[in-house]
């Protein structure tokens, strides 16, 4: 505040003010205030772990619990964490059958979170502003995008929670050395919970009139996905051989649903008692709500062939089928096959000590690009606004997206070919 005061006391040679102030700053207010101090701290964060684990001959056991809380160095900037993990792996039949269960856990909670003009309106308030009037009431002046960031701050009510789950089970069996079948399921959950709640002296009602506003969201989604696997190895002679087959199913699901109101009789209720707004009488409140889901199944294979590390190559081949596409267009295919000569293993590279590896390879491939969205291929009616007919009110209905049967997969050609050396021990 005093540097703002000895700024504006400046004159120039013929006693004029030297700087003349418009806006927030066009007078001394007369009190002193660090804004950036009003709405910051020192902050304290503090983690802790623990962990632990144990087993036998043939099980093994490892678990990790972790909490953390940081304060953060804005006020109402806090964040808590915990985060938990375990594991158990068990052996048989001399561990030609092995079974792994692993869950992990992790909920995080913040406060009403930091408002990025918390800050803007920091370091731009007039330092001679009070920040209360003499009734208590916040001070809040009549300057466009300018307001006290100490009532943002304070009148703001909220709690943001997330919580993931990963739970993730196989069972992987060896009949012989040369062959190993896996099988693998994967299931994923992500929820959310929010809510927030801006009181009556905060400026969306003192500037809005809102007399109190409230929100909530949740969503939720939910991942699942079964994998099968053969793995085959074989060493004949110089012949390195191998071959995979499998087949994945993944579907995942998302939904959401939110909600507002305002104009409330108290500021207790916060955010927790959404039908006590009138904005819902008066068509001023909002909802929403939305769910999707969708589908992938693939079936892939890959052979190798390896002959004195000289000799490399490899095709593979991925079918692949999307709920999202068109009904003809769902599945596609997608190989690639690539070849090696690994020339410093020859004969007539013996003698050339200077050089560590020196391979010369080719490769071709296809990619296939699923769509984001689930429904772009279906047509789509929305409701979509009212209009008064025969003296009530008509939710209108109307197309929102044409029909696209012919949405396939998008397919990415790649070609590849190059040299890999490595000279003088690694060094280049």
């Amino acid at each position: 505040a005093e540097d703002f005061r000895n700024i504006r006391s400046l004159k120039d040679d013929n006693g004029k003010q030297k700087w003349v102030f418009s806006g927030a700053n066009d007078e001394d207010y007369g009190d002193s205030v660090d804004w950036l101090d009003e709405v910051s701290r020192t902050a304290i964060t503090h983690n802790h772990n623990l962990t632990f684990r144990g087993g036998g001959k043939t099980t093994s056991l490892i678990g990790s619990l972790n909490y953390s809380n940081r304060q953060g160095t804005f006020k109402k900037s806090d964040s808590e964490n915990i985060r938990g993990r375990l594991e158990v792996t068990h052996r048989m039949f001399n561990d030609k059958l092995t079974t792994n269960l692993a869950i992990i856990a992790n909920e995080r909670t913040t406060g009403a979170g930091f408002n990025s003009n918390v800050y803007r309106y920091a370091c731009i308030q007039n330092p001679t502003q009070p920040i209360y009037n003499e009734d208590g009431s916040y001070v809040e002046r009549d300057v466009y995008f300018y307001d006290n960031p100490v009532s943002l701050l304070n009148e703001t009510q909220g709690m943001t929670r997330s919580r993931n789950v990963r739970f993730t089970g196989s069972v992987t069996y060896k009949p012989t050395s040369d062959l190993t079948l896996k099988a693998m399921y994967t299931r994923k959950g992500q929820s959310y919970l929010n809510g927030y709640y801006y009181t009556k002296q905060h400026p969306n009602t003192t500037e809005g009139g809102n007399n109190g506003y409230a929100s909530r969201y949740t969503s939720d989604y939910i991942n699942n996905l079964v994998e099968l696997t053969a793995d085959w190895h074989k060493q004949i002679g110089k012949h390195n051989l191998g071959a995979i087959i499998g087949y994945n199913y993944e579907d995942e699901m998302s939904e959401n649903f939110s909600v507002n109101n305002k104009d409330f009789p108290t500021d207790g209720y916060s955010y927790n008692k959404l039908q006590a707004g009138n904005g819902i009488k008066d068509g001023r409140a909002g909802m929403s709500s939305y769910k999707e889901d969708s589908k992938l199944i693939g079936l892939f294979a890959r052979a190798t062939w390896n002959y004195d590390d000289r000799y490399l190559f490899m095709f593979s081949l991925r079918r692949e089928g999307s709920s999202k596409f068109g009904k003809d267009h769902k599945w596609g295919t997608f190989p690639g096959a690539s070849i090696g000569w690994r020339l410093n293993n020859e004969e007539f590279m013996k003698g050339i000590n200077w050089l560590d590896n020196l391979k010369v390879r080719a490769g071709f491939g296809i990619t296939g690009i699923n769509v984001g969205a689930p429904y772009y291929s279906q047509a789509s009616l929305d409701y979509s606004g009212y209009f008064f007919y025969n003296g009530k009110w008509i939710n209108s209905l109307g197309p929102v997206r044409n029909a696209n049967p012919d949405l396939r997969w998008e397919k990415k050609y790649e070609y590849d070919v190059g040299i890999d050396f490595d000279l003088f021990g690694g060094r280049l």
